[in-house]
């Protein structure tokens, strides 16, 4: 799911439209701003990934879209 609003309305969203489960996490991802701190969250991230929603912002996400293999390594996570 994607939205252009804040991370807790998108948080509010996925509980409202039945994307999350009671059981499920949520991983957050926001307010970044360098790409090792991107690297440790995505690290962190797929410790986690097991029944876990990841949530992420717009400014976090475009500076994974700026770096290619930051970009391929999300991907491969997130999916």
């Amino acid at each position: 799911m994607l939205t252009g609003d804040k991370v807790e309305t998108a948080q509010c969203i996925a509980i409202s439209a039945g994307f999350k489960s009671r059981r499920q996490n949520m991983f957050v991802m926001k307010n970044m701003t360098s790409e090792s701190e991107i690297k440790h969250a995505l690290v962190e991230f797929e410790l986690k990934a097991s029944n876990t929603l990841l949530v992420i912002d717009g400014e976090t996400m475009s500076l994974i879209f700026g770096d290619k293999a930051l970009q391929d390594r999300f991907f491969a996570l997130a999916t």
